[in-house]
């Protein structure tokens, strides 16, 4: 009798693991708001869908630490990117430049808003989510025709791997900066040696040019 591919939910170690990582990099997501913590993530992401294929293939089963894993990283990179992420107009989705290159159509590449920035991560982000929904279905409800529930499977735990590494190749990677304005620590260092020149009543040019001649001293 031909043996199908299992949904295990059960506690095994490896599994757990890879679940405890996936949670604690989504709220490592949320409360750091770097850039690089998303990189981490999105990786992971493609780490535990090329786990989940070698569960596919060589233990025929479905570990449920995996798909928590995985979704769970998934759902911060989205999440995050949808609430802190750049206002910037749709084509910034498309284009790493369109979102700045001109203001004429907001909605493409002018100005965004918080519906720009989530219908843009979900539809990059709709291809893996479908593909995951549809191994879980595949394993799940198709219990009686073995072979088409193995094929199937296993062909879109595959395709799991490449959309994933699509989301990577194709996310939007800019988010509003953590400090409210980047600029006062630089204006209080400025006002200090400003402070210091003899004309500083003489306005900003002569109040540049002597910063200028105290750097070079």
């Amino acid at each position: 009798m031909k043996k199908k591919i299992e949904f295990d939910s059960e506690k095994k170690v490896f599994p757990i693991i890879v679940s405890i990582i996936g949670v604690a990099l989504m709220f490592a997501m949320w409360i750091t708001r770097l850039n690089m913590t998303a990189v981490v993530c999105v990786g992971f992401c493609c780490i535990v869908s090329a786990l989940i294929v070698i569960g596919m293939f060589f233990k025929r089963r479905l570990y449920l630490g995996f798909l928590i894993g995985y979704c769970a990283a998934l759902f911060g990179v989205i999440t995050y990117y949808i609430i802190f992420g750049a206002d910037a107009g749709f084509g910034a989705f498309t284009s790493g430049l369109a979102g700045f290159s001109s203001a004429e159509h907001p909605w493409l590449t002018g100005e965004g808003n918080f519906f720009t920035r989530l219908l843009g991560n979900l539809l990059l982000a709709l291809p893996s989510i479908a593909v995951i929904v549809g191994v879980i279905l595949c394993v799940v409800k198709i219990d009686k025709k073995v072979t088409l529930q193995k094929v199937l499977s296993r062909v879109l735990s595959v395709l799991l791997v490449f959309t994933t590494v699509a989301f990577v190749l194709t996310m939007n990677l800019r988010s509003k900066p953590n400090a409210e304005r980047l600029w006062d620590g630089q204006d209080d260092y400025l006002k200090r040696e400003f402070a210091q020149c003899p004309v500083y009543s003489h306005g900003r040019s002569r109040l540049w040019r002597c910063f200028r001649e105290r750097r070079d001293i």
